[in-house]
């Protein structure tokens, strides 16, 4: 039978470098529960963009304006201004939504268009457990369904979503 040595220095140094990679990232896991320990309960599932699981009432209109942003789309470059969503309550429940962005140019390939009005569609939503949102109990649920319109400038076809 032989016996193996237990101090070996090469393992004792990885055990002291595991041991000192976790001491220096101790604080940091610190710092981060006690923020989370100190913020207030949220509870959110939002995994769609620009949609929410409530509706405008009836014969009620909503508009939505979306801030400045930037977009690069290869060596073409634009302003994003104002993303717009226009929301039609049309009964309890069900409501007509009216989409687009409009796209400036302001650097890029000479032949692309200065202007051009993109996700561009006509939606209906409609709620499909009423929840938190409708001021009831337990998670509310919409569904949201539509055409996917022609663009100015962009895409030509049309679709569904």
């Amino acid at each position: 039978m032989t016996a193996r040595a237990t101090h070996d220095p090469l393992s004792l140094r990885a055990g002291w470098s595991r041991f000192a990679l976790r001491s220096q990232a101790f604080p940091l896991r610190s710092v981060l529960l006690l923020i989370l320990m100190l913020s207030s309960t949220a509870f959110a599932y939002r995994p769609f963009d620009s949609t929410d699981a409530d509706v405008a009432g009836p014969k009620e209109f909503k508009l939505e304006l979306g801030p400045i942003g930037s977009l690069r789309d290869g060596v073409n470059k634009y302003w994003v201004a104002p993303a717009i969503v226009a929301n039609f309550g049309i009964k309890e429940g069900y409501e007509l939504v009216l989409q687009g962005q409009r796209l400036q140019l302001r650097e890029g390939e000479p032949d692309v268009p200065s202007t051009s009005v993109v996700n561009t569609g006509a939606f209906i939503k409609q709620i499909l457990r009423r929840g938190v949102l409708q001021e009831e109990q337990g998670a509310s649920v919409a569904m949201e369904y539509g055409l996917l319109l022609p663009t100015h400038h962009a895409e030509h076809g049309t679709g569904f979503s």
